[in-house]
This record gives C-alpha cells, structure tokens and sequence, in this order.
C-alpha cells in the first residue's frame, strides 16, 4: 500500500507512545498527546499499513498488537474506498496470512486478538464478497485443514459474517439481500462443516484424558456453537434441519461445560417462525429433547437458569412449529403413535407447575395459542392426562406465595417483588382455567 503524504514513523515512537497512553499514572496531557500521536499514524494509508504488520506480529505486546489491528481496521473501515484496487486486494491476503501463522496457538492467543483477526475478514467480507472475493469460503475451507488454531479462527470469520449481516446498520439493502443470497448457497457446506467438527471434536472432547487436547476440543465445539446460533436466524428451517447438526445438539444438552451454548443455538433455531420445517428431523429432536427430560435426565442435573432456558425453547418450538410436531407422521417417524405431541404438551404442563413463578408464567403464552387452535379444531384435543396435569399445575399457582417461594425463583429480588409478579400472572392463569 502506497503512502498518502507525510512522513516515515519509526516503530519505536509508535510503542512509546503505547506506552504512555496505557499508562493512567502519566500526566492527561501526556496521554492525550499520546493519543492524538496514535491517530495522526492512521491518516498515513502506507504507513498505516506498514506498522500495523509490524506491530501485529505474534511476539509483540498486547498493546501494539491490539493498535496495529486498530490500524488494519481503519484501512478497512475508512480508506477502502479511496485504496487502489491493488492495495484492497493486498489487504485481502494479508487479513488471510493473519489467520494462517498471524497468532499464537489455539490454546496460548488471547480472545480478543482472536476476535480482531478474524474482524479483518469479516469487515472486508462485507464490501468485497462475493463478487470481487469469490474464492473467500474457499480459502477459509482450505484454512480449517492447516490446524485446530486455523479452524477456530476460520470459525470465528463465519460467525462475524452472519451476524455482520444484520448488525451493521449503515449497510443498504441491497448489499444485504446480496449478501443473504450468497450465504443461501453456502449454507450446505457451512452446516455440513459444523456437523463435522461438532461430531469430531465433541467425541474428541469426551475421550480424552489430556488436559490439553480436552480444552482444544471444547474450545473448537464452543467457536462452532457460536457459529450456528450466528446463522439459525438466516438459514431456512430445511436447510438446518436436514444439516445433521440437531441430535448433535441434542447430545451436547448433556455435556454440563457445553450445554448454555447448545441452548442457545436451539433458541435461536425455536425463535424462528415459518411452516416449512421438515416433519421428520424436527420431530426427532423434540422427541430427543423430551427422552432427555426423562426421569433422572436435565429436569434433575440442570439448575434453574437451564431450566428457564429450556422452557423458553420449548414454548417457542410449541408457539412457533406446533403444526410439526402434531403434523402428518410418514410410517418411520419417530412419533407415529402420537408420543412425541403428547410428551411436549406434557412437559409443558410440567414447566406450568415449576417451583419458580417466572418459569410456569412463561408458559401461559403457548398455552393460551394451543386452545385457541384446539376451540377452532385446528389440533387435536388435549390428550386428558394433559388436561389434568395443567388444571392441577394452574390451581396450585393460583395460591398466595409464601415468602420461602422467594427463594425458589432466581428472577426475583425479595418478596415484594414475587407478590408483583404473582398478581400479573394470578390473571393469566384464572383465563387459562376457565378455558379449561
């Protein structure tokens, strides 16, 4: 990259700099001409350029490593536009040589200089691909087989492009829809990869006896988590589906140092409203959720935070996917005998009747839309096991709490507050009751 005007910076001033504006026993006036130094780089496009590979490098402070990023980022976020076309497709090849030997090892690199590499990526991403950066999932394929450090970053570059794609606010619409279009066609290797490093480094995870190739494991299972709750929100219900990443999902809800993330990308996958969810994969993993439920299963090893997330999930999947799950079974669906709409109504009324108010009231919204599908045939009845379960669950919700309850719901600061929340849901649950 060319220079714009000015003149040659020596690296040692730069860190010298760095070194007084991270320093808050240094005088105000020291640090902010510190800082007006540090900007004054930025506005240098060759200079800017030449020290941020310099001051980027693996062996370098945190301070100037986390600058030169800042710089990469400027030429990215502010210049491109004005760069030469050799100088952007320069900058291409550099943010990828960042990723393949520009950090330290998986285990050893801080999170942050992980999350600003694969920034780089990503912001370029969003200006250049597809068009003028076809080959980018490509090379980022070709990436996730140099190492287990390659493949988190490669990871961390897809996640930030499938949330950069609604989060960046000054992007047209235009740009977006193009974006969503080019993602719509990696969507079958993107969650096929995922399904491949759930299933490898997840058994990887559970096998293990070295400490060391345990934590790499977990950390390349989180980064894919984080990977597919980026992209649930955008993929179709097929697409996610039939990808095979739900039972490993299914699996991960008993891993207690995984779990949180696999909860969090099932809700973003229950948020998700539409009717073309395939009847057979989905059904397999409520009927997956509803056996881990089972007696002795998460009901009993998860604690209350799970617990409420788990009923969150499950009253989306009931809000938003019921027509699935009570939809018409093919003859090897796991739900033929009608278990699985029986096991979820079930499990609902189950959460109706939980110890802690702000779980059982979450479940008054997917009650009230389940009769008024069932007052207008547009489901089956409640099966009567059901209907005495949730009548029974109601009723007991409908006594005054006592001041120890307080203590059973993590939502709530003190007593008063419960009375609160008791007195709005004490008119939900008398509606639900007389619609019983």
């Amino acid at each position: 990259i060319g220079r714009k005007g000015g003149m040659s910076v020596s690296l040692e001033h730069v860190q010298e700099a760095l070194q007084v504006l991270h320093d808050p026993q240094r005088p105000a006036e020291q640090r902010r001409a510190a800082h007006n130094f540090c900007e004054s780089v930025k506005e240098q496009d060759g200079e800017a350029f030449r020290l941020a590979s310099l001051l980027a490098a693996p062996h370098m402070p945190h301070t100037s490593r986390h600058f030169g990023f800042q710089l990469y980022e400027h030429l990215i976020t502010k210049r491109w536009g004005a760069l030469p076309q050799d100088s952007q497709e320069q900058l291409k090849q550099v943010s990828l040589q960042v990723l393949s030997g520009g950090t330290l090892n998986i285990l050893t690199e801080a999170r942050f200089i992980k999350e600003k590499a694969a920034q780089l990526v990503s912001l370029i991403a969003k200006r250049e691909w597809p068009a003028r950066w076809p080959d980018l999932f490509e090379r980022l394929t070709a990436l996730t087989r140099e190492g287990e450090t390659e493949c988190e970053l490669a990871l961390l570059v897809l996640r930030s492009i499938g949330e950069g794609v609604f989060e960046d606010d000054r992007m047209s619409d235009a740009r977006r829809n193009e974006l969503l279009q080019a993602l719509n066609a990696e969507y079958p290797s993107l969650f096929g990869f995922c399904f491949t490093t759930l299933e490898t480094h997840y058994g990887n995870f559970g096998a293990s006896t070295d400490p060391k190739s345990k934590a790499v494991s977990k950390m390349l299972v989180s980064a894919c988590l984080q990977t597919l709750e980026a992209y649930a929100p955008l993929a179709s219900m097929p697409q996610i589906c039939n990808s095979g990443v739900l039972p490993g999902l299914r699996a991960l809800l008993h891993s207690s140092e995984l779990r949180e993330q696999a909860l969090d990308v099932l809700l973003a996958i229950a948020s998700k409203k539409g009717r073309d969810a395939p009847h057979g994969p989905f059904c397999a993993l409520i009927q997956g959720i509803l056996e881990s439920c089972g007696p002795g299963g998460l009901l009993a090893e998860c604690e209350y935070s799970d617990h409420k997330r788990l009923c969150l999930i499950l009253s989306n999947f009931g809000a938003n996917h019921f027509y699935t799950i009570q939809g018409t079974c093919a003859s090897t669906c796991a739900c033929q005998d009608s278990s699985v709409r029986e096991g979820f109504l079930h499990l609902m009324a189950t959460f109706t009747g939980y110890q802690a108010l702000t779980v059982s009231e979450s479940t008054a919204a997917f009650w009230r839309n389940f009769l008024d599908l069932q007052a207008a045939d547009s489901v089956a009845k409640m099966p009567p096991a059901v209907h005495t379960l949730l009548l029974q669950a109601l009723a007991d919700k409908l006594r005054h709490p006592k001041e120890e309850d307080a203590d059973n719901d993590e939502d709530v600061v003190d007593y008063d507050e419960l009375l609160k929340l008791w007195t709005m849901a004490k008119a939900k649950y008398l509606d639900l009751l007389k619609r019983l």
